[in-house]
């Protein structure tokens, strides 16, 4: 018997602002420069198998489709998001399970491409995570990291997102380190913040201007909770202590035997 899952209302409403469907920060113009990138460092990857962890609705596997990219598939622990996805674009392949699993599902190796956009600041346990990634990843793919930063000296105060879920900034020199444990190499590290202040304030902007028509469709609890998060997150990045960062690392070749 078919279970129905109960949709993040939130999340909905945050994608419906957003004009896409984006839990992530920075929307299209987020995806398109990691695309851009991601591709400057092997041209060949959109004839490559690619992985969108954390992929939500569904909305950024199906921009790296539309870009070219032949072969997608995401994951994500939201049943309902996951059902959401697989109904809107039934032209890729969506898996709802735990991204720590992901080596009981694919290939090992399999991807050549892997993005991560707005995922890992909801799990504790970073170096695990890179290490099941690394897994399933083939020498010289490709991994993108899309997410929230925090200074050591710098922690921030308890954080909640739209799940009301726990939230935990990474670190960017001890992801780096962490990386380097799973086998992959840094190859850029890009600071977002400036980036994340302006899609945030223009998101909040957004909110104000669309709050009538909202009202139709979301709950009055539903606008403020997108409206007190991002503000909040907004307040932590121009204090400074929030950042936003965007990493591509490279999987190494295997070790000669």
């Amino acid at each position: 018997m078919r279970q129905n899952y109960e949709i993040n209302s939130c999340r909905l409403l945050l994608s419906k602002l957003r004009g896409g469907d984006y839990a992530h920060a920075g929307d299209q113009e987020a995806v398109d420069s990691v695309i851009k990138k991601s591709l400057s460092f092997d041209p060949a990857l959109k004839n490559k198998p690619a992985l969108d962890v954390g992929c939500g609705f569904g909305g950024t596997a199906q921009d790296l489709y539309e870009a070219g990219f032949s072969h997608v598939q995401g994951i994500d622990l939201d049943q309902a998001a996951i059902s959401y996805a697989q109904n809107k674009y039934p032209s890729l392949n969506f898996v709802a399970a735990d991204a720590l699993c992901v080596e009981k599902i694919y290939p090992i190796p399999h991807f050549s491409f892997v993005c991560v956009f707005n995922v890992m600041y909801a799990i504790q346990d970073k170096a695990l995570l890179l290490k099941k990634l690394s897994a399933v990843s083939k020498p010289g793919a490709i991994l993108a990291i899309f997410d929230y930063t925090c200074g050591q000296e710098n922690r921030v105060p308890f954080l909640t997102d739209l799940a009301d879920k726990p939230m935990y900034p990474l670190q960017s020199g001890i992801l780096q380190e962490d990386l380097k444990q799973a086998q992959w190499d840094v190859l850029d590290v890009i600071d977002m913040t400036s980036d994340y202040i302006r899609w945030y304030r223009e998101l909040l902007k957004k909110l104000s201007t669309h709050t009538f028509d909202l009202r139709k469709e979301f709950s009055a609890q539903d606008i403020s909770t997108v409206s007190q998060t991002f503000t909040m997150l907004l307040s932590y990045l121009e204090q400074g202590l929030l950042g936003g960062v965007t990493m591509y690392a490279r999987k190494q070749n295997d070790p000669k035997v």
